[in-house]
């Protein structure tokens, strides 16, 4: 399962390139699990318009929740509960958007 393989690999990301790519490589493979190829351009685009300002911190701040969020999820999705994975989504989504603020000094987008 790719969501595995990423996952794996981002818990053994040492530089922030690594974590990305893994941390990537999980959410397009989460996309390419729903068959909804709109989710995946999505992806990409939020992706990258979230990386453009955050180059210059460490990504150490955000490992350890995302690797347990990534947990939650991938056991939610292997388990075909669909309510479970969701949940677990908007939740990473949303302690990733408090973490990415509170390390940019609490500047940022807030919708």
């Amino acid at each position: 399962m790719l969501m595995s393989v990423a996952q794996d690999a981002l818990n053994q990301a040492q530089t922030l390139d690594e974590f990305r790519r893994a941390d990537t490589e999980f959410h397009l493979a989460v996309a390419a699990a729903s068959g909804n190829v709109s989710l995946r351009h999505a992806i990409e685009d939020a992706r990258s318009q979230m990386f453009r300002p955050t180059s210059v911190i460490p990504y150490d701040f955000i490992k350890e929740s995302s690797h347990s969020a990534h947990q939650t999820i991938l056991r939610a999705i292997a388990a075909c509960d669909e309510p479970v994975a969701e949940t677990a989504m908007r939740e990473h989504i949303a302690v990733t958007r408090e973490e990415f603020t509170r390390a940019l000094g609490g500047q940022g987008a807030t919708a």
